[in-house]
């Protein structure tokens, strides 16, 4: 009996010890696997935070560099809409057509009574003449305080109109 004793002791013990070095080996497994994630994840922001915003068109390049300055300032990134750009497009369009720079057309509408038109929302309004590029009229916004403003706005949809010299974006 008192062998039989010792044996259960040891096999107890080496049971013991093989549960100890399982959990060591699945810790070190999901610290590997957490190092691998976190890794990936580095790589991927990495690749999506610097973009080749000179690529695409002018509305593609421009959203490109309104994201990258929303995230550097801890903002979500916008998305394009579909019915925030007709709008701004029709915009720019008559500004074109009138040669002038404006936020109200000459009948008073507002860019809130322009969306509102168009059966959409929008809340804030950039509008600007003279850019040479997206990236130019992006800095032109940037280093104004209220486009800016706009620009780093609680908003996360962008619609962006350009003709030859005006532009105009609206945010929701």
């Amino acid at each position: 009996i008192g062998q039989q004793v010792s044996r259960e002791i040891i096999i107890t013990r080496d049971v013991e010890v093989l549960e100890q070095e399982v959990i060591a080996d699945e810790t070190a497994e999901a610290t590997q696997t957490q190092q691998l994630i976190e890794e990936t994840n580095n790589e991927t922001n990495e690749t999506q935070s610097v973009p080749a915003c000179d690529q695409g068109s002018f509305a593609t390049q421009f959203l490109c560099y309104i994201n990258e300055h929303r995230v550097a300032n801890g903002k979500a990134i916008l998305q394009l809409s579909a019915d925030l750009t007709g709008v701004a497009q029709g915009h720019s369009e008559w500004m074109d057509a009138n040669n002038l720079l404006s936020h109200d057309e000459n009948d008073g509408k507002t860019a809130a009574d322009r969306c509102d038109a168009a059966d959409t929302v929008c809340y804030a309004e950039n509008v600007a003449y003279g850019f040479r590029s997206a990236k130019h009229l992006f800095e032109l916004w940037r280093d104004s305080a209220g486009h800016n403003a706009n620009m780093l706005g609680d908003y996360s949809l962008l619609g962006i109109g350009v003709t030859d010299e005006y532009a105009t974006s609206l945010f929701r």
